[in-house]
C-alpha cells in the first residue's frame, strides 16, 4: 500500500513539474540564457551527488535499524553528526563554487571566452547554495521514512513544486532565464524549513548539532568510500554528455534537456521510490533470513517499476511527436526541426526507462545483501559503458546516440546486479518480456488506427492509447499482488 501511495505522490509531484517546462518553453524557449542554466544545475547536480549521494545510500539503509543497535540518545547523536557532517561539506563545497564558478562552467563544456560561459558562472555564483538545500531536504526526508512518515515529506514535496510554477510564471516575463534560478531557491527554501517544522513536531529535533562527533558521522560515511568511485564516474559521464552537447552548437543542450525533462519524470518517480521504499523493505526482509522471501519481494518491486512503466514508454515512443507538439507548438524558438529531435530523443528514452527500472532495483538488491563493493564496481561498469558508447556513437548519431547509452548501459549492469544478488535471470527476463509483448499489441492497434482516423484525432489517439496502456498495466499489477 505504502508502494502505490508512494509512486502516485511521486507522479502527481513530477506532473506539476511539466507546468514548469510548458512555461519555460513558451517564454525562453532554446536559448543560450537556458543553456546555461542547464549547464549550472549540471555542474550543481554533479557536485550534489557525488558528494553526498553515497553516503545517502548507507544513511537510509543504517538509519532504520539504528535505533535498535543503539540507544536512542546516541542514535540521535550519530543521525545529528551526520547531517552537521553534510552540511560543513555542502557550505564548503557553496564557498569554493562562488570563489571560481568560471572553472566549473569550463568543465562542463562552455568555453571560457564565451557568452555562455559568464551566463553559466552567474548562475553557479547564485545557484550554489542549491547544493545545501537538496542535501537537507535528502537527510531529512529519509529520517522521517525511517520513522514511517513517507507521506508527509511528499506533501510538502508537491505544495513547494507547485509554488515553484507560480514563482515562474510571476517572474519569467520581468526576468527570463533569471526566473528559473529564483524560482528553484525559493521553492527548495520553503521545503526545506517545512520538512525542518515537521521534523521538529515528529522526532522533537532538526538533527543538527554543535557538538559533532566525527566517529558517529563515520559511521555512514566509511561504508560509502567504495560507492565513490561508481557515483565519481556517473559525474564524469554527465561532463562527458554536456560536452557532447556543447560542441553541437547553440540550443543543443536545451533540446537534449527538453527530451530529458519528459523522461526525468518517471526517472525521479522510480530511483527516489526504489531508495527510500523498496531499499528498506529488502533491508528488513533480508534481515529475517528468508531467502524465498527476499527473492520475491525483489521481483515483485521490479514487475511493479515495469508495469507502472508501460503507459509511459508507450506513449514517449510511439506518440512522441504528438506530445511534443503540445507542449511546444506555442514557442516560437522551438522549431519544427527541434521538435523532430526532442520526440525522437523521447522515443529513445523512453525504452531506456525499462533499464533505468531494473538498475533501481538492482542496486538496491545488492545495498540490501550489504554487497557494497560489487555494487560500486558495478555502478563504475555503467558509466564507462555510458561514456564509450557515446563517444564512439556520437558523431554518427548526435544526441539520440547518449540517449541509447544512457539506457543500455543502466539495463545490462542492472541485471547483472539481480543475477549477482541471486534473482533468477529467467523471471527479470519474464518480467521485461511482459512489457515488449504488451507494447507489440498496442503499436498494432496505435498503427491500425492511425491508418483510418484523420490527423486531428491524432492527439485523442494517443489519449486512448494511454488508457489502454495504464488498464493493461494496472490489470497485471492488480493480478501480481493477489498472487503475493
Amino acid at each position: 500500500m505504502h508502494f502505490i501511495r508512494l509512486v502516485l505522490l511521486r507522479l502527481l509531484r513530477a506532473a506539476i513539474s511539466i507546468a514548469s517546462l510548458i512555461i519555460t518553453a513558451k517564454f525562453i524557449g532554446v536559448s543560450l540564457p537556458r543553456d546555461a542554466w542547464v549547464l549550472a544545475l549540471s555542474v550543481i547536480g554533479i557536485l550534489s551527488v557525488f558528494l553526498f549521494n553515497p553516503t545517502l545510500e548507507i544513511f537510509r539503509a543504517k538509519v532504520i535499524h539504528l535505533r535498535g543497535e543503539l540507544s536512542k540518545q546516541e542514535a540521535d547523536m550519530a543521525i545529528s553528526s551526520y547531517v552537521t557532517f553534510s552540511i560543513l561539506i555542502a557550505v564548503l563545497a557553496i564557498v569554493i563554487v562562488a570563489i571560481a564558478p568560471g572553472t566549473f562552467a569550463a568543465a562542463i563544456g562552455a568555453d571560457a571566452s564565451s557568452a555562455l560561459s559568464g551566463e553559466t558562472g552567474r548562475f553557479l555564483r547564485w545557484g550554489a547554495v542549491y547544493i545545501l538545500l537538496t542535501q537537507l531536504i535528502n537527510a531529512w526526508s529519509a529520517i522521517l521514512n525511517s520513522e514511517n512518515m513517507y507521506v508527509q515529506p511528499e506533501l510538502i514535496g508537491i505544495g513547494t513544486a507547485a509554488l515553484n510554477v507560480v514563482f515562474l510564471l510571476a517572474l519569467v516575463k520581468d526576468i527570463g532565464a533569471d526566473a528559473l534560478l529564483w524560482s528553484t531557491l525559493a521553492s527548495s527554501t520553503l521545503q526545506v524549513v517545512l520538512l525542518a517544522l515537521l521534523l521538529k513536531r515528529s522526532c522533537g529535533t532538526i538533527f543538527v548539532t554543535y557538538k559533532l562527533n566525527l566517529a558517529y558521522a563515520w559511521y555512514f560515511v566509511a561504508p560509502a568510500l567504495p560507492l565513490y568511485f561508481a557515483f565519481g564516474a556517473g559525474q564524469v559521464s554527465l561532463i562527458v554528455e554536456k560536452n557532447l552537447l556543447v560542441l553541437a552548437g547553440a540550443g543543443a543542450v536545451s533540446i537534449y534537456d527538453y527530451a530529458r525533462k519528459f523522461a526525468d519524470v518517471p526517472f525521479g518517480v522510480i530511483t527516489a521510490t526504489a531508495a527510500s521504499l523498496v531499499g528498506p523493505m529488502l533491508a528488513k526482509v533480508n534481515v529475517s533470513q528468508d531467502e524465498n522471501e527476499f527473492i520475491r519481494a525483489a521481483l515483485r518491486h521490479l514487475k511493479a517499476f515495469i508495469l507502472i512503466l508501460l503507459p509511459i514508454t508507450v506513449v514517449f515512443s510511439l506518440g512522441g511527436s504528438t506530445l511534443v507538439s503540445v507542449f511546444f507548438s506555442n514557442s516560437a524558438s522551438v522549431t519544427e526541426d527541434d521538435q523532430h529531435l526532442i520526440s525522437q530523443l523521447l522515443g529513445v528514452l523512453g525504452w531506456g526507462l525499462l533499464g533505468v527500472a531494473i538498475y533501481a532495483v538492482g542496486s538496491q538488491t545488492l545495498i540490501a545483501r550489504g554487497q557494497i563493493t560489487l555494487y560500486a564496481r558495478l555502478g563504475l561498469l555503467t558509466q564507462v559503458l555510458n561514456i564509450v558508447i557515446s563517444l564512439f556513437f556520437y558523431r554518427a548519431y548526435g544526441a539520440v546516440a547518449i540517449a541509447v547509452a544512457w539506457g543500455l548501459s543502466y539495463g545490462l549492469t542492472g541485471f547483472l546486479m539481480q543475477y549477482y544478488a541471486r534473482i533468477p535471470a529467467g523471471s527479470i527476463l519474464g518480467a521485461v518480456a511482459k512489457t515488449f509483448s504488451c507494447h507489440l499489441v498496442l503499436v498494432i492497434l496505435y498503427r491500425m488506427g492511425g491508418r483510418f482516423l484523420p490527423a486531428k484525432f491524432e492527439f485523442a489517439s494517443l489519449i486512448v492509447l494511454l488508457a489502454i496502456s495504464s488498464a493493461m498495466s494496472l490489470i497485471f499489477i492488480h493480478r501480481d499482488a493477489k498472487k503475493s
